[in-house]
């Protein structure tokens, strides 16, 4: 009957006493593995001074007690244990299952601007203002001619820089490539994913102290609170008082400057754009229902094609306060500054063992040059 003690006939023969096969296999790999260190620390003490070799040996012998602990299969089972491994008795799917995250919704949005060179650490805008007026020339009266003037002002964004790095070992490499698993590249997509995440945080929300400025903090941008509730299913007051809202905030900035300023796109939460799009358009008298207040809204209004959604917009100012921006879709209503176009990596940088790359954006903040186009106004959302 097999049991643990499996004999090792050729190991009898030469020996003539009994082996266990276990006990073969685990003297052999102990064997391997010490020359296979004994052949790095010759390498090393070859190729360094005796301070440096001592640093490098320490190194190695930690990176490599790490990587074994790292891999060390919480199902293996020596020959000692039994003759069938538990790893035999498990599939392992083909499909990998990976971490879901929102997407960055400022970056699909708003146009992005990549005229500013590498390097520079401002940006500086400069605006026209003029004054002037006309009368009716009355001869021999050139006194009371008026004249026409102007006068220039510059305004100054701030470029910073966000930066993360993915940092593996060449052990790690090794291990990876061995075991095909696309491990640095993985490493690299993270780096990427975390800096297009945050980048669209800093594009929504800015940063006071730093001096970036986001979609929200922008400090010239109107922004107003609406005396309407959105949300809930009680609609015995009808929803022709949300058509008049939302179409007056379009039409204000349209109306005052006499059609030269206007938002022609809008953003929401998801919670607020589904309300307005799934409710039915009722008069106060509850009339109506054949068509949704999205609908309408979007057929009188300037808004073109529908109503963005984007998750950052969702309790900007505590439980149940989301925001509705109204923008122009251009360079001149909202421009994202990343100067370079996207992002940049610094050459690969290895220490000893360890390599690192540097991956970073560029950013200057948000510029809304002609912000009389937009308006963000804030709404309380209740779903009962």
């Amino acid at each position: 009957m097999l049991g643990p003690n499996i004999i090792d006939a050729g190991a009898s023969r030469r020996e003539r006493r009994v082996v266990p096969a276990g006990q073969r296999l685990s003297g052999e790999a102990a064997s391997l593995f010490a020359r296979a260190r004994n052949c790095a620390h010759s390498a090393i003490t070859e190729n360094f001074d005796s301070a440096d070799a001592a640093v490098l040996k320490a190194r190695f012998d930690t990176a490599v007690h790490d990587l074994n602990e790292r891999t060390l299969r919480a199902d293996a089972i020596s020959a000692q244990g039994s003759g069938l491994s538990a790893g035999k008795l498990r599939h392992v799917l083909a499909r990998v299952l990976e971490e879901k995250y929102a997407l960055p919704t400022a970056l699909e949005l708003f146009p992005v601007d990549t005229s500013v060179p590498l390097g520079k650490r401002e940006i500086e805008v400069h605006r026209f203002y003029e004054a002037g007026e006309a009368a009716i020339y009355r001869s021999g009266d050139g006194s009371q001619i008026p004249k026409v003037s102007y006068s220039q002002e510059s305004m100054t964004f701030r470029v910073r820089q966000y930066v993360t790095s993915a940092v593996w070992s060449f052990f790690e490499e090794q291990q990876a490539q061995a075991a095909e698993v696309e491990h640095v590249a993985r490493l690299l997509r993270v780096a990427r994913r975390t800096l297009e995440l945050f980048l669209n945080e800093m594009t929504w929300y800015g940063d006071d102290q730093a001096g970036i400025y986001g979609i929200l903090n922008y400090p010239w941008l109107d922004r107003e609170v609406s005396d309407l509730a959105f949300g809930g299913t009680d609609l015995s007051g009808g929803t022709v008082s949300y058509l008049q809202e939302l179409n007056n905030f379009v039409n204000r900035a349209y109306h005052a400057s006499k059609g030269v300023l206007g938002p022609n796109k809008m953003v929401t939460s998801p919670r607020v754009a589904d309300w307005i799009m799934q409710t039915p358009y009722l008069d106060g008298n509850g009339a109506g229902g054949d068509r949704m207040l999205g609908e309408v809204f979007l057929a009188t209004s300037r808004i073109e094609d529908r109503i963005e959604q984007a998750h950052e917009l969702e309790n900007v100012l505590g439980d149940g306060v989301d925001a509705i921006f109204f923008y122009r879709d251009d360079v001149m209503g909202v421009a994202n500054m990343l100067s370079g176009g996207g992002i940049q990596a610094l050459p690969l940088h290895q220490t000893d063992i360890d390599r690192r790359q540097i991956m970073f954006y560029n950013h200057g903040g948000v510029q809304m040059l002609e912000v009389g186009n937009n308006l963000c106004v804030f709404v309380t959302y209740s779903a009962s």
